[in-house]
């Protein structure tokens, strides 16, 4: 019987762990269940609340370090995971029953090592209901999928999930070297690294819910979301220079030069910043450029303007 790791990364979800936890206890499907939940610094009752709450439990592994980030959390609950399948989770998500079979379902039946369902496709619960209640989303038992032959492209324009959205062999995600650690929000590099190097099936299907509600997280956050969507396109770019073709590097560079020219227009005074990303980026259909850490920089510095952001050191 194959195994399925579900590794979890937490920080302050008391309140969410009721849905989290009806999620993963509801998973329907013909695998053994290992359950690796790291805890990224929570100063709430998080790890108290999570123990109470999976007594019982067989295969929990958890782990507490120090805040670091999510990109440091999920790293670190991929390194314990030791299943033939890992399925990350946020702390605040809620799995379906059906997810993780037809996440299954769909990569064996392309001979792929990734699977995803869009985000965009994705469902939403009220915190304050009742987490059996919340699981009752609709979703299409029929539901199409198909091989992704042009998912790193299509990763390459935006990106296409959250980590609750996809499951993977665990040796892929091995491979692709996890989260990169120098961006705080994990999402996008690591579906970059996987894009890359992966074989991938697409689900059609709701499979997950997020909270309506959810104080601090995340993906409410749209210039820490957009910064790093940047810094994690940027990055990459330069990580795998030797091997991406010239026009896959411009038109990354150029997607991340207009993506931070949008916002700079709408939310910043134009200063001397302002006018080197201009003339970057009215330039860079016709000026070849060179991925450089100059420019990663002037990528990412629109969206640090009036905004508190949480930023690492590479």
């Amino acid at each position: 019987m194959k195994r399925v790791s579900f590794v979890i990364t937490l920080y302050n979800k008391t309140p969410y762990l009721p849905y989290l936890l009806g999620g993963l206890a509801a998973q329907k499907g013909d695998f053994e269940a290992e359950y690796v939940f790291v805890d990224d610094g929570s100063t709430d009752d998080t790890v108290k609340a999570l123990k109470e709450q999976t007594q019982g439990w067989d295969n929990v592994i958890i782990i507490e370090q120090k805040n670091a980030g999510p990109a440091v959390a999920i790293n670190n609950g991929f390194k314990r995971a030791s299943g033939d399948y890992i399925k990350p989770i946020d702390g605040d998500d809620m799995l379906l029953p059906h997810a993780t079979q037809s996440l299954i379902e769909a990569l064996e039946a392309h001979d792929a090592d990734f699977s995803y369902a869009p985000y965009i496709q994705q469902s939403a619960y009220i915190v304050g209901q009742d987490p059996q209640e919340a699981l009752q989303i609709a979703h299409n038992e029929n539901a199409a999928h198909s091989y992704e032959d042009n998912f790193f492209h299509i990763s390459l324009k935006s990106a296409q999930t959250n980590p609750t959205c996809w499951i993977a062999k665990r040796e892929i995600v091995e491979r692709s070297g996890g989260s990169d650690e120098a961006i705080f929000i994990q999402d996008y590099s690591l579906e970059l690294r996987l894009a890359l190097i992966c074989k991938a099936a697409r689900l059609d299907d709701v499979i997950m819910a997020i909270p309506q509600e959810a104080e601090g997280r995340l993906s409410g956050n749209d210039a820490q979301i957009l910064h790093d969507v940047n810094l994690a396109l940027m990055r990459f770019v330069r990580e795998h220079e030797a091997t991406l073709s010239r026009d896959v590097i411009q038109h990354s560079i150029r997607r991340a030069l207009g993506r931070a020219w949008k916002w700079q227009k709408r939310h910043s005074t134009i200063d001397l910043s302002g006018v080197k990303l201009a003339i970057r980026y009215l330039t860079s259909s016709f000026i070849i450029a060179k991925p450089s850490e100059e420019l990663e920089k002037i990528t990412c510095a629109p969206f640090t303007h009036n905004a508190q952001l949480r930023l690492k050191s590479a």
